[in-house]
């Protein structure tokens, strides 16, 4: 199968190029600077026939489209770029400017690169869209507050998911909780290293019958509440 891995270059989407490419698949990995990350290099040597690197921009549409079009075969996207903004900011303090540079990856890169993949997702046999959400996007769950722009927009991820999912009833569409993984992102206090998750986030994708579409899932394979 051929995956699609943006934010490929280090943390969870790093991994996911890592196992993916370990079994046997071909990855396409999009990164920024493409040339900034030591371990892509590094499988880049040891997996020269099965990965695609491609410097991709979520945030820019022309970087997106030239991306996009360079690709022929797909079968799973995952939609893995993502940034925490406002971790140390209370309400009072917010600049909206950051919600704003959050929707910008977390929302519209996501959707960004549906749209300009779709038409060669749709040609696959077992087609998969999955994007990367969080617990912390769950309105239910929330009993602590704060995380305004992150929250949002993980919460606007799902929203968007569902709603593919309907009207794409032939590409299976989930949004994925990795846990609190051992990232730069989620800090070395973390409870999950990017090894355990991306093992069961993997095993989900690689067996999507066992679940319903338009799902939000855990990476231990758990239901969440929206």
């Amino acid at each position: 199968m051929t995956f699609l891995v943006t934010g490929a270059g280090r943390g969870i989407g790093l991994e996911f190029t890592r196992q993916l490419l370990g079994t046997g698949h071909h990855v396409i990995a999009w990164v920024r600077h493409p040339e900034k990350s030591s371990g892509l290099a590094q499988l880049k040597k040891d997996f020269s026939a099965t990965l695609t690197i491609d410097s991709a921009d979520v945030t820019n549409e022309k970087s997106v489209s030239d991306a996009a079009q360079k690709i022929t075969t797909l079968d799973v996207v995952i939609n893995n770029a993502g940034v925490l903004l406002d971790a140390d900011d209370d309400f009072e303090s917010l600049d909206l400017d950051t919600v704003k540079q959050t929707f910008e990856v977390n929302v519209y890169g996501p959707m960004r690169v549906a749209q300009h993949t779709l038409p060669i997702l749709e040609q696959s046999k077992s087609p998969l869209l999955i994007n990367i959400s969080s617990l912390m996007g769950s309105v239910t769950d929330n009993g602590t507050g704060g995380y305004y722009a992150y929250r949002m927009s993980k919460t606007a991820v799902n929203m968007f998911t569902k709603s593919f999912s309907v009207d794409h009833p032939k590409i299976k569409t989930f949004c994925m909780h990795p846990g609190w993984v051992q990232t730069d992102m989620g800090g070395p206090n973390a409870t999950t290293t990017v090894e355990k998750s991306v093992t069961g986030l993997l095993r989900i994708i690689l067996e999507p019958q066992k679940h319903a579409t338009g799902s939000f899932i855990s990476f231990e394979g758990k239901f969440l509440s929206w």
